[in-house]
């Protein structure tokens, strides 16, 4: 296991409040303990459908032991020596952040790479990069900005499920503005079943990941997995990823190994 494990089952105690909350978009421990927990609430009344695996981040505050890991900010995992990407008249892409698929290859299947680099060019296209584990990575690097601004967080990897094939269309459902967020999830995650924040995604072959805007929860302990104090930041602050309002990148590969992104948002 390459990332930290966040342990569900054991962090569950210390979320008990969750009988009179919706489901939630996922940023920090809280959120995806109460997501769980109301899944086996509701388990006596709602038919599933299959599930299928899905690896749901739960955000660290600072950057990762190692450099390779999933992360949002700080410095992306390629050789220091190598040009920064720029467009053609010079001017850098922004680095969002990176996803490591190394634990989650029973989910995706063979990849060009082990970890998906992700950058946003002057023009706000996405602009990607695979690369393996074992590079000489020579550390802490200037970013340019705005996106050297974003504060560093690294994810804990959890295990879980989504149902593609739930019913949304049953009383709970119609009386639960938020209900569409429990069977998918929306949260940065490796799988092929996200909660998608407009209609389905239409993108070239097979979608393996969706980066989620970050929003830690501002008014209960344990915002980020290291930090159990409440987080005191602007629930909006520039210093955390968004994507449009809330939003989601959804990113999957093509046969010939390239990929492909879409964004959606409130």
């Amino acid at each position: 296991m390459h990332h930290s494990q966040f342990d569900i089952e054991s962090w569950n105690a210390r979320f008990t409040d969750f009988e009179f909350r919706e489901p939630e978009m996922i940023t920090s421990p809280g959120q995806l303990c109460r997501n769980e927990q109301l899944r086996v609430s509701r388990s006596i009344d709602e038919n599933w459908g299959d599930g299928v695996p899905t690896d749901v981040f739960v955000w660290a505050n600072g950057p990762p032991p190692k450099p390779y890991l999933t992360k949002i900010g700080g410095t992306p995992y390629r050789p220091a020596a190598e040009e920064w990407p720029c467009d053609r008249q010079g001017n850098p892409w922004g680095f969002l952040g990176q996803i490591c698929f190394a634990d989650s290859l029973d989910i995706t299947g063979k990849l060009p790479g082990d970890v998906l680099l992700i950058f946003l060019d002057p023009h706000e296209s996405y602009r990607f990069e695979w690369r393996d584990i074992g590079l000489v990575f020579e550390g802490e690097r200037y970013v340019p900005e705005p996106f050297g601004s974003l504060a560093p967080r690294h994810g804990f990897i959890a295990r879980t499920v989504a149902y593609p094939e739930y019913d949304t269309e049953t009383e709970w459902t119609n009386r639960h503005e938020n209900a569409c967020l429990l069977a998918r999830y929306q949260a940065t995650q490796i799988g092929s079943a996200p909660h998608f924040v407009q209609s389905r995604v239409d993108l070239p072959g097979r979608l393996i990941a969706t980066l989620n805007s970050i929003q830690p929860a501002s008014d209960e302990p344990w915002p980020w997995v290291n930090q159990e104090q409440p987080h005191e930041a602007e629930a909006y602050g520039r210093e955390d990823l968004m994507i449009g309002d809330m939003g989601c990148l959804y990113i999957s590969i093509d046969d010939d190994g390239k990929a492909h992104s879409e964004e959606a948002y409130h």
